[in-house]
């Protein structure tokens, strides 16, 4: 879910920024057993667990839109994003970051001088910086817990998203 707000600076440009935030919770339910040395030592019968994830990004636009001499225009848009994200599950938590640009060409239609539809294409690149977090238990001591933590980088380039909109003006 997002949303965004576009200011014109005149009929060939304007600027956009919108925020996109989305949450979603899962549960799951689970039978656990551990053996040592093929020897039972627990028996868990039910595990439930609720496994947050969020997701909250911010990007800006410039766009330059390109006049067909009609109420149709296209246009062409590039700016900064960025964002982060949250997941967990189970014993395991994952946190990312990323920065990066974002492009876009679109077409936008002004049924009247207040109300506008609108379809783009976006693309972009985006540089990552996760952080991966897992605890878990040693097999030969239950009581003793281990952390482990994963720290990367990754370059993303992702295309293919297309947006449909509707603007009001005031």
């Amino acid at each position: 879910q997002s949303i965004s707000f576009k200011k014109h600076f005149s009929n060939s440009t304007a600027i956009r920024i919108g925020i996109n935030f989305s949450s979603s919770t899962s549960k799951s339910e689970s039978n656990i057993t551990t053996y040592i040395n093929d020897t039972l030592v627990l028996n868990k019968n039910k595990s439930d667990k609720v496994s947050p994830n969020i997701d909250v990004g911010l990007s800006t636009q410039f766009l330059w839109y390109v006049s067909t001499h009609s109420e149709f225009y296209i246009f062409f848009g590039l700016g900064p994003q960025m964002g982060y994200s949250q997941s967990e599950y189970s014993s395991d938590v994952s946190k990312s970051w990323y920065l990066g640009v974002r492009g876009s060409v679109g077409a936008e239609w002004f049924a009247s001088h207040n109300f506008s539809i609108h379809s783009e294409y976006l693309a972009g690149a985006s540089v990552i910086s996760s952080k991966e977090m897992l605890w878990y238990n040693d097999r030969e001591v239950i009581a003793k817990k281990y952390y482990t933590e994963t720290n990367s980088t990754t370059l993303r380039l992702n295309s293919g998203t297309v947006l449909f909109g509707l603007s009001v003006y005031f």
